[in-house]
């Protein structure tokens, strides 16, 4: 898929294309959207919460549902919790395979 850079204006394509995607994906907030109003992720208002097991737990399953139903072109292989600062947010690698390609990358995401 094509589509354009968020930050030049010109074409790109590939793993870049799906890295900038799952960041955007990733850090909308649901209902932000005004035509897609279902499109987002909940990681975005669980960055306050604390930084204990459950909490990093419950980003882990709202980035995997977010990826799961809005970027059919990745499969998620895994999470590693980067850091963790003491207002609870938490930096997050995400570890993806493309499907198409079976090319595996990982992509930070802050939660």
């Amino acid at each position: 898929m094509i589509g354009m850079d968020r930050h030049t204006g010109r074409k790109i394509g590939g793993s870049d294309h799906i890295r900038q995607s799952v960041a955007d994906l990733l850090s909308t907030r649901i209902g932000a959207r005004v035509m897609r109003r279902d499109y987002g992720s909940e990681a975005v208002d669980l960055i306050d919460q604390p930084g204990n097991g459950e909490a990093v737990l419950r980003r882990y399953v709202a980035i995997a549902e977010a990826l799961d139903r809005f970027e059919p072109r990745v499969t998620l292989r895994g999470f590693t919790l980067t850091s963790m600062a003491a207002d609870g947010a938490a930096v997050i690698g995400v570890s993806l395979a493309e499907i198409a390609t079976g090319r595996e990358y990982s992509v930070e995401v802050v939660a």
